[in-house]
């Protein structure tokens, strides 16, 4: 019904966007305002433990997340849609962080994309960071840092995609 969708979806999101009286929405008009004012996340971790919890923080933060358990199932899903951001385990089955972050930043996707690892040698940081990726987390990690370097990689402008942009006579090309 109705009213349970209004109850699971303000139970995600106490966000200051949200008017407080939902119920004068209709189901369709309070989708597009979470769709229209929240960024979505792709999470691609193996340990279901941290991938479901996560999820549900990110989301009771106003995120939209879609997970992944794999690399190989990681890579196609940010290859495939569209994501203001990426986390991204570095240890994964069937396909690792470094390759993954290959396979986006070659299918020429500027997602920004933050790495958590066990892992914290200044090797491997750099490895990942010349991959592609962001920004680099080691676990364990305080989940109000993790937000913070969201925020921090999303509040970053975007990069212009298209370089010659037409205005009926007038042409402008950014790259000259």
């Amino acid at each position: 019904s109705n009213n349970s969708y209004y109850r699971i979806f303000y139970g995600f999101c106490q966000s200051p966007l949200v008017p407080r009286d939902i119920s004068l929405y209709t189901k369709k008009s309070v989708k597009i305002l979470f769709l229209k004012n929240h960024m979505r996340i792709l999470f691609v971790e193996d340990q279901d433990d941290l991938r479901v919890s996560l999820q549900i923080r990110l989301q009771e933060e106003c995120f939209v997340v879609d997970t992944a358990s794999d690399g190989e199932q990681g890579s196609f899903f940010a290859r495939t849609n569209d994501y203001d951001l990426i986390i991204l385990d570095n240890h994964l089955p069937k396909k690792n962080g470094i390759e993954i972050c290959k396979d986006i930043r070659e299918s020429k996707k500027r997602i920004p994309i933050i790495i958590l690892s066990v892992l914290d040698t200044t090797d491997e940081k750099v490895e990942l960071l010349e991959a592609g990726a962001d920004d680099y987390l080691t676990k364990p990690f305080s989940f109000s840092e993790l937000l913070a370097r969201i925020r921090a990689l999303l509040r970053r402008p975007q990069a212009i995609v298209q370089s010659i942009f037409h205005i009926d006579d007038l042409v402008l090309d950014s790259q000259k």
